[in-house]
């Protein structure tokens, strides 16, 4: 199963105030003009997933360029996607190209060192940071030099600092926290990009290290997409967990909050990743606070701040400002590999499993 990001602002469960004081933050790249049509399996192809905003980027290992076809149908699978979830019309140019596409932009990247092991959100505050919140929460500093509330990431950096060592955010290794190395991948058409039908940047990445990944994504797909994988998946035996939504985001907090709510919880205790995405819309700066406010409550949970990434090398994007140029994929992977580590087996019976 396998897609890429549309947008649909329509649809939510209803309206609710702003949690923790989110406020939006500077939109870096912007998209003009998308409109949605119904999604329509297109022809297999190497060319990378699109999300329904944009173009898919679709690029091979080797040089991270693609024809530009039409996005590639999705393998066979019994999920029925969300009636929400429409696909992109066909883009101009292909990611690589100096035509338009969708792409993702946000701060300064590199997963970021905290005080504690190996994490992911860029040091100091940069373009695609969480908003500051209206007024610091009980017992938390302000930011360093200033009088200024912490920003939600700000916090999750403290959080994570502060938390446990024997904890996957207070920096024990997966590999510390699980007896086995497979790991599950859900997402839209970011994730999807680093699958085997479009090169296999992830598992060329990630399976020498001694885990045994599948990936299940799928252009245009909403968090409730993660849910459904979920309910096929979860019982495979996966040990360690990389979560992406948000690219695609009906502009419902409530409802976004809700669906990430229920995935963490469900792959709970399981060390579990999640990923920013990039801003390439002002509402996802509340898509990024969202995931930062979820973090602060599971000590199981790791955040890789690639809106950040994105901001700072904008070369990671294909010319739509969203999907994923071959450096992209190649960045994305690695930051990922980086949060892995090695398998608790050391860096045997890494696998590149199929998606079902």
């Amino acid at each position: 199963m396998v897609a890429g990001c549309t947008d649909d602002s329509q649809g939510g469960v209803g309206a609710r105030a702003p949690a923790r004081g989110r406020a939006a933050t500077p939109v870096v790249g912007t998209v003009a003009n998308v409109g949605l049509l119904p999604e329509v399996a297109p022809p297999e192809s190497t060319a990378a997933p699109s999300e329904p905003e944009t173009s898919a980027p679709a690029t091979t290992i080797a040089d991270g360029s693609v024809p530009a076809s039409a996005p590639p149908a999705s393998p066979a699978s019994t999920r029925a996607a969300p009636p929400e979830a429409e696909a992109a019309p066909a883009e101009s140019t292909v990611p690589g190209s100096t035509g338009p596409e969708t792409g993702r932009a946000s701060t300064p990247g590199t997963t970021v060192s905290a005080p504690s092991p190996p994490r992911s959100s860029p040091p100091g505050a940069a373009a695609g940071d969480s908003a500051p919140l209206a007024s610091a929460p009980p017992g938390w500093p302000t930011a360093s030099g200033s009088s200024a509330p912490l920003s939600l990431r700000e916090q999750w950096e403290r959080f994570a600092a502060t938390a446990a060592d024997d904890t996957f955010a207070g920096g024990a290794s997966a590999a510390e926290l699980v007896a086995g190395n497979r790991v599950i991948m859900i997402g839209d058409s970011i994730t999807e990009s680093t699958s085997l039908r479009y090169g296999g940047a992830a598992c060329e990445r990630i399976v020498p290290n001694g885990w045994a990944v599948e990936i299940d994504a799928q252009t245009g797909r909403f968090a409730d997409y993660g849910l459904t994988v979920l309910d096929e998946r979860l019982d495979a035996g996966f040990d360690v967990a990389v979560v992406m939504f948000g690219n695609n985001y009906r502009s419902d907090p409530v409802q976004f909050e809700g669906e990430m709510r229920e995935i963490v919880t469900r792959l709970a205790p399981r060390p579990t990743i999640l990923f920013t995405v990039t801003m390439y819309k002002p509402d996802r700066a509340e898509v990024n606070d969202i995931i930062y406010e979820i973090a602060l409550d599971h000590p199981n949970i790791r955040v890789i701040d690639w809106a950040a990434e994105t901001a700072a090398r904008p070369d990671l994007l294909a010319g739509d400002r969203l999907h994923l140029s071959g450096a992209g994929r190649t960045r994305f992977v690695e930051l990922l590999a980086g949060e892995l580590g090695t398998g608790p087996n050391g860096r045997d019976d890494g696998a590149c499993l199929p998606t079902p």
